[in-house]
């Protein structure tokens, strides 16, 4: 079994909290395990999480500018086929 490392110092991750959920598909009861780690350095954690936070950050700000230009991609469509059906 591969350990659960951090990415910034290389120490093995700690189980900072464990909790069972239980969640009803099709009448059917399933129990999900969910288990959040840590960093056992705490000024390490506190680095890990502003690096996560940035790069979470980085991907709204990436989907945001796709999103855009999907949507001027098709304006410019809309508008060369009213152009086209002008003429």
């Amino acid at each position: 079994m591969s350990k659960n490392l951090c990415i910034h110092c290389g120490k093995p991750r700690i189980i900072a909290k464990a909790w069972k959920e239980k969640i009803i598909i099709d009448r059917e009861v399933s129990v999900i395990e969910h288990m959040e780690y840590v960093c056992p350095d705490k000024e390490c954690q506190k680095w890990v999480e502003k690096e996560l936070f940035s790069r979470h950050q980085n991907t709204l700000k990436i989907g945001q500018a796709k999103l855009a230009r999907e949507i001027e991609h098709k304006r410019k469509m809309v508008d060369l086929r009213l152009a086209k059906a002008k003429r």
